[in-house]
């Protein structure tokens, strides 16, 4: 677990650890009262530390594959299967 001296609020942590993310470029906020919208902006105040960035990385990895367009295209070109090239 993460903890901020300070009493940082769980959506600053969130939403610092997201800026921080190889490729973000904004970080884009959610608030519905004015209370939420001032706490969010906050987040721009401090930055987490390289170890808290990377125990945060570490409980949050994939701890498993999820299937996208190239494992599938392997799928199907290791099997033989055809059913991509049929209809076209």
């Amino acid at each position: 677990m993460v903890t901020r001296p300070g009493s940082a609020t769980l959506s600053q942590i969130a939403l610092n650890w997201v800026a921080r993310r190889a490729g973000v470029a904004s970080v884009l906020i959610g608030a519905r009262t004015d209370d939420q919208f001032a706490d969010n902006l906050a987040a721009a105040n401090w930055s987490l530390s390289d170890a808290e960035i990377g125990r945060l990385d570490e409980v949050s990895a994939t701890r498993f594959a999820i299937p996208t367009a190239t494992t599938w295209s392997t799928r199907i070109e290791t099997r033989g299967w055809d059913c991509c090239r049929r209809y076209s």
